[in-house]
């Protein structure tokens, strides 16, 4: 037989190909979850750097205000700043109307500060899962949700006069008191049945307090005993802040 006729071995048997598929499949699988562990942890510190910077918000608000909170008689959860939404394009820029919008003005670059990287929207339990979700941040301007008690005095029966709270009417440390935070915390501790879970971890969150400080917390639901999880002026709204444990989780 010449040479020319002989028959020739295939460059890559078949059993080459099949190794190679299950060889890049295996990397594929133990890849992936790193990515998205890595994506998902970006999203976390990307969050507690939105909270940290809206902060010093909140502290340029007690400073000129004497201690005191200003008055959102509107939707205080919500308006207590944050962005619209331009009826053109559905770009957002700062709400003049909203009391910390002077301290990020227009053109400032923060409007991505009110916008949580991890905002997946608040779903109800008559929602369908396969149902779109809009973002918090698409629906009231910020994907953070205030302490709405802290902007109204009239709701916690401190005074008939339409006002925020003043800091001396606090008998908590500033390090129990929630100012805002991913929704997760309110939707857990008022038990609305609400998935604000927007990490997946466990109902943990970040959490912006009083004292500054943007702690990454699980949230509890509210119990007879008193403390909480979360909020505010009243012994049943607190952090049981005693039973923080190292790395963030708050535990009862």
């Amino acid at each position: 037989m010449s040479p020319a006729l002989r028959p020739t071995r295939p460059l890559i048997s078949p059993l080459e190909i099949i190794v190679a598929v299950l060889v890049v499949g295996a990397l594929t699988a133990m890849i992936l979850p790193v990515l998205a562990g890595a994506r998902e942890t970006s999203r976390r510190e990307r969050c507690a750097s939105n909270q940290r910077q809206l902060g010093t918000g909140w502290m340029a608000m007690l400073q000129d205000g004497g201690g005191a909170l200003p008055l959102v008689p509107v939707m205080p959860e919500w308006r207590w700043g944050g962005c619209r939404h331009a009826l053109t394009d559905g770009r957002p820029y700062i709400d003049s109307d909203r009391p910390m919008s002077r301290y990020f003005p227009r053109g400032s670059g923060a409007e991505r500060l009110f916008l949580s990287p991890a905002d997946r929207g608040i779903r109800s339990p008559l929602d369908s899962p396969r149902a779109p979700t809009r973002t918090v941040f698409a629906m009231f301007g910020t994907s953070y949700r205030a302490n709405g008690l802290l902007l109204d005095a009239r709701r916690l029966g401190l005074t008939d006069a339409p006002r925020g709270v003043s800091m001396a009417e606090l008998w908590a440390a500033p390090s129990r008191v929630v100012l805002m935070g991913i929704p997760l915390w309110y939707e857990i501790w008022a038990e609305t049945g609400r998935d604000a879970d927007w990490h997946r971890d466990g109902g943990r969150g970040h959490v912006l307090f009083l004292d500054g400080s943007v702690r990454y917390v699980r949230m509890l639901p509210r119990t007879h005993r008193g403390a909480a999880v979360v909020d505010a002026v009243r012994p049943d709204l607190l952090i049981d802040a005693d039973a923080e444990m190292p790395g963030g989780p708050i535990a009862r």
